[in-house]
């Protein structure tokens, strides 16, 4: 697609279209497999996530300082990547490449901002490593809960407000030639320079958010992990200072993968020119790659969800007592473990998504029968199609016959139950 411009406009005239292009993968050969590849990671993105943030709700013991940076950090994952893979839908899927003004800035907004709260949660936690090598027995009085709490609330807010300045100024740049954005969703670097008006003030928010966002926490990461070998060096023992420092290796992976395929790309732009297939490539993998990174290797990496999970297995061996009687919901809520609980709420929910399209009827009957526990619903209603009848027959025999006896299940795999 050439350069769509306004025509009528002039460069003293403030012109603010109703749309923009973006051109995303057109160019680049086989964009299709990539989009495939992209597809995968974010599918890993969003239950690697979100199966982190469910262990941390749960497991009360995971309330800690530490953990509350990495359940920020899997929120900004998951967020950061759901802001940008719809446009990686419209593009490369549905080959949709208009996308309006204001749904571009608000796109903007939420890429940036997740993409500078994840800058800052891994700051957090190269800070936490710091003070459990560094200062081992003050640990627990100087990262407290109240103290992360305010750290990560000072980095939201303060994150917050510098993107939604920088949108402001955006709405403040007239763009009377050309509206075509040469990435593949709404850049704050390629839709500036499309301004025909003053744009400094815009240049100076993007020299910060370099420097704030990527500069800045990349420095203070490096001075962390240089007082952490100073810190190793003064200890005897090998063992115990691969020990220390193998609770390190993981951050400074994701650490690795977040920064520096960015950095490579500003400092070849600064070097010389950069090809706009390897830009827009290269950009990409840095927005996909660290947020399925981030639960991989890090958070489920730790010993406290190993711990968590390991325990969960265990109790999977313990005898349940399960009555047919009309408390059958309460007593699964009881009775079940944390972990299956997670399961069984995983499947209700795939159950309400998938019965949207195939049969609503019987998908009002079970959500109602999981959540109400009784079966006179479904059956009263006239008109009910075979699969509505059977569901109804099938769930009204189970709640409404007397408890003669107690089942005992047992979820051992030689019994042939799981």
């Amino acid at each position: 697609m050439g350069d769509t411009s306004n025509q009528n406009a002039t460069p003293n005239s403030f012109v603010r279209p109703q749309y923009f292009f973006i051109t995303g993968f057109s160019n680049i050969p086989h964009a299709q497999y990539y989009f495939i590849f992209l597809c995968l990671v974010y599918v890993v993105t969003v239950l690697g996530n979100s199966f982190v943030t469910l262990i941390i709700y749960v497991d009360r013991s995971l309330h800690t300082p530490k953990y509350m940076a990495i359940f920020i950090l899997a929120v900004a994952d998951l967020g950061e990547s759901t802001a940008v893979f719809p446009n990686v839908i419209n593009v490369c899927l549905l080959n949709i490449q208009q996308i309006t003004y204001e749904a571009c800035v608000s796109n903007m907004f939420f890429i940036f901002f997740f993409s500078s709260v994840q800058s800052v949660m891994l700051t957090v936690l190269a800070y936490d490593r710091f003070v459990a090598i560094c200062f081992p027995l003050r640990y627990h009085s100087i990262v407290t809960n109240s103290s992360m709490g305010i750290i990560l609330t000072v980095g939201c807010i303060f994150n917050f407000l510098f993107m939604m300045t920088s949108m402001l100024l955006v709405t403040r740049l007239s763009f009377c030639k050309s509206i075509v954005i040469d990435s593949y969703f709404c850049d704050h670097g390629p839709l500036y320079r499309l301004a025909c008006n003053d744009n400094l003030p815009s240049n100076i928010m993007a020299m910060l958010f370099i420097t704030l966002h990527f500069l800045l926490p990349l420095f203070l990461i490096f001075i962390s992990y240089v007082c952490i070998l100073l810190a190793l060096f003064k200890i005897a023992s090998w063992e115990r200072r691969l020990k220390a420092l193998k609770t390190c290796f993981s951050h400074l992976i994701l650490v690795s993968a977040y920064y520096f395929p960015i950095l490579g790309i500003y400092i070849s732009a600064m070097a010389g020119s950069v090809h706009r297939n390897a830009r827009i490539i290269n950009i990409s993998l840095s927005y996909a790659i660290p947020a399925m990174l981030n639960p991989i290797v890090y958070s489920l990496n730790t010993a406290e969800i190993k711990g968590f999970v390991k325990k969960m297995l265990k109790r999977k061996n313990a005898p349940i007592r399960l009555s047919t009687s009309r408390s059958i919901v309460p007593q699964l809520h009881r009775q079940l473990t944390p972990l299956l609980e997670m399961c069984l709420a995983m499947q209700v929910l795939w159950l309400l998504l998938s019965g949207c399209l195939w049969s609503p009827r019987l998908l009002l009957v079970v959500a109602y029968g999981f959540t109400c526990g009784t079966s006179s619903f479904a059956c009263s209603s006239p008109g009910s199609d075979s699969s509505v009848a059977f569901a109804c027959s099938s769930f009204s025999s189970l709640l409404t016959s007397p408890p003669r006896r107690a089942l005992t299940y047992n979820f051992k795999r030689d019994e042939g139950y799981y």
